[in-house]
């Protein structure tokens, strides 16, 4: 079984989402999924969340190359943080619409959803992009789905 994301969805601005599903398209990789979050960034030294406001997050990919992407963005030329797809990436689902993940730098970001729907939608195409990513035959990959539950399993089998 291999699952794929065919659909577009987002919250928040269109005008936005359609000029960054355009980009993407040109440079390669396809926007499966976007939200509007309110991002706090993280620094181990301080132990205090600095305040990114409003921005994008989303979920970019191309299935011939397997290779999927999380962002953070400003507008279509700034990302502010990013992360590769690959099986063991996890994205913390919490309480209050809040998620959290870390950056290919190692930083720690917990983004703020406008709805728990928006939140919970978006670990679910997280999920999937994690398992298109996968090409080991008879591996799992986890995802939390929503806040309190335990981690949802997918046995992937490639043929």
């Amino acid at each position: 079984v291999h699952l794929s994301c065919c659909g577009f969805s987002t919250s928040g601005d269109w005008l936005s989402f359609h000029r960054l599903q355009t980009d993407m398209s040109i440079s390669g990789q396809t926007l499966l999924h976007a939200a509007t979050v309110h991002a706090y960034e993280f620094y181990s030294s301080q132990g205090k969340p600095v305040d990114r406001g409003r921005l994008g997050l989303a979920i970019l990919g191309c299935p011939f190359t397997q290779e999927y992407k999380l962002i953070l963005y400003a507008n279509k030329q700034q990302y502010v943080a990013q992360a590769s797809l690959v099986p063991s990436f996890q994205l913390t689902v919490q309480s209050g619409q809040y998620a959290s993940f870390y950056d290919e730098n190692r930083k720690s970001w917990s983004v703020n959803f406008e709805s728990q729907e928006s939140c919970d939608e978006f670990a679910k195409q997280l999920f999937v992009a994690k398992v298109n990513t996968n090409n080991k035959k008879d591996s799992i990959v986890t995802q939390d789905l929503v806040v309190g539950s335990e981690c949802v399993s997918c046995f992937v089998v490639n043929p």
